[in-house]
């Protein structure tokens, strides 16, 4: 956080609210995980849509 001068530090004993992106990041990490340990193929396939241009999108 010393790097950022933008962080916001939590109050002391304040739990840090759990947001949206934390969810994403920890499946990324679930990806990689299985990625290294070659169990990739293990994972359920789940609908993804990646944006690459305004107002485009293609569905995985």
């Amino acid at each position: 956080m010393d790097a950022n001068p933008q962080a916001v530090r939590p109050h002391a004993g304040e739990p840090v609210a759990w947001i949206a992106l934390d969810d994403y990041l920890l499946y990324a990490c679930h990806v990689v995980y299985n990625l290294v340990v070659c169990r990739l193929g293990d994972r359920l396939p789940i609908p993804t849509a990646v944006r690459f241009g305004l107002g485009k999108c293609l569905w995985l």
